[in-house]
């Protein structure tokens, strides 16, 4: 939710594209996999759990939860990631997939450590998606360090230029026809 998510690059927000995709997202899994439960993290300089871990069949309060996201700050993707961390820390282990979906418009912070942390000790898969006008608007180096990534070098990152095209990603992400391979 940092201040520069409000561009209109992305119409008419890259904000209003995120919220779209996770919108897109959950109502997929809702079809798909009624069992499972989503959580919403933003973060700018510092996180905050926007929504706690719900069923995806709570349609309203996840898309309430969405619209409520509103523009602050600048970005420090490790705040993100590490109150992932915590809602999984919190939660008993199960057969179930753990799995981060981190969307970005920037850079900023060390998120290694607590991508690490999430993907070898939490089990978590990471998909990373850089959104933006172009691909200097993000860190790409970083972004492909953050995602999971399997023995044969596949990353879960993925830059994505206009907001269709990302909620396209997200719905393929929710049907499992995006790969969800093991952690690095």
């Amino acid at each position: 939710v940092s201040g520069s998510m409000g561009l209109s690059d992305y119409p008419p927000s890259r904000l209003d594209g995120g919220i779209q995709a996770g919108i897109a997202y959950a109502t997929t899994c809702a079809k798909e996999r009624p069992g499972d439960r989503i959580a919403i993290v933003s973060f700018s300089e510092r996180a905050r759990v926007a929504l706690s871990l719900t069923p995806v069949t709570n349609r309203r309060t996840i898309q309430k939860a969405f619209r409520r996201l509103g523009l602050d700050g600048g970005t420090d993707l490790a705040q993100g990631l590490k109150a992932a961390a915590q809602l999984f820390e919190k939660q008993p282990r199960t057969e179930r997939q753990r799995h981060v979906i981190l969307l970005t418009d920037g850079q900023g912070g060390n998120p290694l450590q607590i991508a690490a942390w999430l993907k070898e000790k939490l089990g978590a898969v990471i998909d990373v998606v850089g959104i933006g006008g172009s691909h200097q608007a993000v860190n790409e180096r970083l972004l492909r360090k953050v995602a999971t990534t399997d023995s044969e070098g596949r990353c879960h990152y993925r830059f994505i230029k206009d907001p269709e095209a990302l909620s396209e990603h997200y719905r393929q992400l929710a049907q499992g026809l995006v790969w969800r391979g093991k952690t690095q």
